[in-house]
């Protein structure tokens, strides 16, 4: 059974709250686990948290993935990131992140 059939199921089998909190709980857990090696992780924390609906903490991670992305001259990834954090933003109606710099 391929993978994506399978996961179909499960998420037909449990509610929007629920898979909203085991995104959280696994994105917690990363942070947990590898929290002396973060970076490596900022793509699917930011996936996580915006599954999670955690849209403070997907911003986060969703600048922080570009960040990383555009260090590493992958500048379509980048941009694909500032993107998603650009419309996010539009979402939580604030112009933009604030570094405190």
């Amino acid at each position: 059974m391929p993978t994506n059939v399978i996961r179909e199921v499960i998420e037909a089998d449990i509610g929007g709250a629920r898979r909203h909190l085991l995104h959280r709980r696994v994105a917690a857990a990363i942070e947990a686990l590898y929290a002396h090696r973060l970076p490596e992780y900022y793509e699917r924390l930011a996936f996580h948290y915006q599954q999670s609906e955690d849209w403070e903490k997907a911003l986060e991670y969703l600048v922080k993935a570009g960040d990383k992305a555009a260090a590493a001259s992958a500048t379509q990834e980048a941009l694909a990131f500032y993107d998603q954090a650009f419309t996010l933003c539009g979402t939580l109606g604030s112009p933009g992140l604030d570094d405190g710099d």
